[in-house]
């Protein structure tokens, strides 16, 4: 098992998931409030990241980064370490962006942060509360594009075999290749 702890966020915008992660930080973190002030730095990267897709659309759009940790809301707040001289410099960059208006930050209330989701162990209905948050939901079977999907790549498969066979008999050496999913093939 890891000292390193998991970050995890959703980005919305217009109340539409646009992103989701989770993944586990570079650096370990000696403390909770640290844990969160790299896991707010890793929204705020993803939140640029979103905003640079949008503006090569012609898009202009803010971003409001929303935690459930007070500590760091303080930390990004303030300017330098301050009494957390052990945090790496690097995530401090996002005390000059919102110092500089390119967002805001904004506590919200630990039951309705969605992030859990992808960072915590929790309970069903609380499971189902942040699916339900994010308009995602829980359908059984199988989706009929992935159907569709496994037909189209099926037939070309066997087209191109056909093409390699014919290539062959006519004593060509190139071959068309393609490599259609794993599953599903015989």
């Amino acid at each position: 098992k890891s000292a390193k702890s998991t970050s995890g966020g959703v980005l919305r915008w217009g109340g539409h998931v646009r992103k989701t992660w989770s993944s586990t930080q570079n650096t370990i973190a000696l403390s909770s409030r640290e844990a969160e002030l790299y896991a707010l730095t890793k929204a705020c990267c993803q939140r640029c990241g979103l905003i640079a897709l949008f503006r090569d659309f012609g898009l202009e759009v803010q971003g409001v980064l929303r935690t459930d940790s007070t500590a760091a809301i303080g930390i990004v707040h303030r300017q330098g370490l301050g009494r957390t001289s052990h945090i790496e410099v690097q995530y401090l960059w996002i005390q000059e962006q919102l110092a500089r208006k390119h967002f805001d930050v904004k506590k919200v209330d630990s039951k309705c942060n969605m992030a859990d989701l992808m960072t915590k162990h929790l309970k069903q209905h609380s499971i189902k509360q942040h699916m339900g948050q994010l308009e995602v939901g829980i359908k059984e079977g199988r989706a009929q594009g992935s159907l569709q999907l496994m037909s189209f790549t099926r037939r070309l498969t066997n087209r191109t075999e056909q093409q390699n066979k014919s290539s062959e008999a006519k004593g060509r050496t190139e071959k068309t290749s393609f490599q259609g999913p794993k599953r599903g093939r015989q």
